[in-house]
Order: C-alpha cells, then sequence, then structure tokens
C-alpha cells in the first residue's frame, strides 16, 4: 500500500551515504536517521502538515553486468492518504535522483523516470498505485472518510503557512491565535467536516472551514468558579454578521481574514444572531492523514 521508488545506480554502485545524509540535514523536517532490521532510515515528517515519507538503504551487492541496478536506496511514500503527501514529498524525491546521480524505479510496476525527473511525474506515479489500492479496499467493505480534493488543498495550503503566518501576525499581537484546522466525522451527516476553535472571542485567523466552535470560559460566583462553555457555528453565517470586523493580510500569496484585539469585541456581539448547536457529541475528530480526497 506504498508507492516504493528504487534508486538505480550504474552498477548498483553503492550512493553516497555521507553526502545524501548531509544533504537531509539541510532539509526541513528530515529526522536523524535509524537502524531498523539491517537498513539505514531517514524520516521526513512535517509536523504542520502531518505529511511524513520514508528513504531507507539497505547494502546490495553490485551488479556489474547491468549498466543500472538497484543501488540500496528506496523511498516510501504511503497510498491512502491525501494527495498533498506525495506532492509535498515529490519535490524531495525528484532532487534525490538529481543530485546524487541516480534514476528511480516504481518498484511494482518497473517504470523508470530520468535522473532529473519532474516532479509531477513522481506525484501521477503515486496517484495510479493510489487508485488502484482504493478501488480494492471499497472492494473489500473499508471505511474510507473522502473529502474534495479542493477541500485536503486547502488545508494543506494553510497548515503549511502557519508557521510564517503566526510569526508575522504576533510581531503586531503576541496573543493571537493561528488555529490549527481540524476533520471532524458528523454521525447525523455520515461527512467530513473541517473545524477550528475560536477561544474566548479573542483575537484570532478566521481560516475556511465548514464549522466554527466557539470555546469559552465564563465565570460565576463573583469569578471564583470558571466553567468551560463549547458550541459551534456556522463559518458561513458567522462571515457574514462578523466580516465587517475583520481585515484581510496577505501572505506568501494567500489572503486570511483576520481578527484583531481591538475588534473581537465587535464579532462577538453578532453571535447571538447566529444559531448556535451544542451537541459537539454528534462529531468524532480524524487525523488529517486518514481523510483521502475525491479525485485520488
Amino acid at each position: 500500500m506504498s508507492l516504493i521508488l528504487e534508486y538505480l545506480s550504474v552498477g548498483g554502485l553503492r550512493p553516497d551515504l555521507a553526502g545524501f545524509d548531509a544533504w537531509t540535514r539541510e532539509a526541513d523536517h528530515f529526522q536523524e536517521p535509524v537502524e531498523q532490521d539491517g537498513q539505514k532510515i531517514w524520516w521526513y515528517r512535517n509536523p504542520f502538515t502531518n505529511v511524513y515519507f520514508s528513504v531507507s538503504h539497505r547494502h546490495v551487492d553490485p551488479v556489474n553486468e547491468e549498466m543500472w541496478a538497484p543501488s540500496g536506496l528506496e523511498a516510501l511514500v504511503n497510498h491512502m492518504r491525501p494527495e498533498y503527501f506525495v506532492r509535498e514529498a515529490a519535490p524531495f524525491l525528484s532532487a534525490l535522483a538529481r543530485d546524487f546521480g541516480l534514476v528511480p524505479r516504481d518498484a511494482d510496476t518497473g517504470q523508470i523516470l530520468s535522473m532529473d525527473p519532474d516532479p509531477d511525474e513522481i506525484v501521477a506515479m503515486w496517484g495510479e498505485g493510489n487508485r488502484m489500492v482504493r478501488e480494492e479496499a471499497v472492494d473489500q467493505g473499508k471505511k474510507i472518510h473522502i473529502v474534495p480534493k479542493e477541500t485536503n488543498d486547502r488545508w494543506w495550503e494553510y497548515s503549511r503557512r502557519r508557521p510564517r503566518l503566526e510569526e508575522t501576525l504576533r510581531k503586531e499581537d503576541p496573543e493571537i491565535e493561528v488555529p490549527e484546522i481540524h476533520f471532524l466525522h458528523s454521525r447525523p451527516l455520515d461527512r467530513i467536516l473541517t473545524a477550528f476553535s475560536w477561544k474566548d472571542h479573542g483575537a484570532t485567523v478566521f481560516p475556511p472551514s465548514d464549522i466554527v466552535v466557539i470555546d469559552r470560559t465564563e465565570k460565576h460566583m463573583l469569578g471564583l468558579r470558571k466553567e468551560r462553555k463549547l458550541s459551534y457555528v456556522s463559518y458561513d453565517a458567522l462571515m457574514r454578521q462578523a466580516v465587517g470586523a475583520m481585515k484581510s493580510v496577505e501572505i506568501d500569496g494567500m489572503v486570511y481574514r483576520v481578527l484583531s484585539k481591538d475588534n473581537a469585541w465587535r464579532a462577538a456581539e453578532r453571535l447571538p444572531a447566529i444559531p448556535q448547536n451544542e451537541d459537539l457529541d454528534a462529531f468524532q475528530n480524524v487525523h488529517s492523514t486518514r481523510v483521502a480526497d475525491d479525485a485520488s
């Protein structure tokens, strides 16, 4: 259930592992290599997008009679994941071939790419295998959480920019929230919705989603007792009421709606005009890696 890219070298000669290790240390989100089952594994894990993939090396004997043969270096990207998994991985996997003079080959189909493959070719290769895996899973009656590809892409584009967005906005307001968007499975609707939390009516970014969870701490008995109260509202309904209190901020070519601390009260006072629901038990959190696209 994975795309496995074998990297071929001339005669299967061992690649420059020391050079590759140094290469991973200069790239974002690669972890220290680990030894496991007779192989060395370099994991890429992005804590903001939850994307992960691995590159591993296992010793193989050179095959001198062949022009191109396995070098022992392989990359693995799981199927049954959002397409942005491979879109984030592909530039690294392409650069690996180009920078170290290797040729990638699909271990399942035998399809060979060039020494300088276009990342889109790797994306297409993963997509073909992913469709087959999904069809097999559906035939076996497995439950798959699916959303429109545009939803996953929007989540990825926002999530991977969150650190830069937070860094920029907190120069002006150190307490502003740049919320994480979650995927929730609605049991009554039997579908996945996106949601983020607006805490205590404070300053926050309002990324596009389906619903907004209103997370408030209410004080009782002269402020001696605090009670957390949760409800949720439609994102579209909230935006219609509160958009006038927000400003637009552009970061890396993307425009975001931002509610400043000075205007937070203006948005909060519009909440009574919006239908709210407190039945959060109707939702179950679904990890982003488990939400597949409808087009892949």
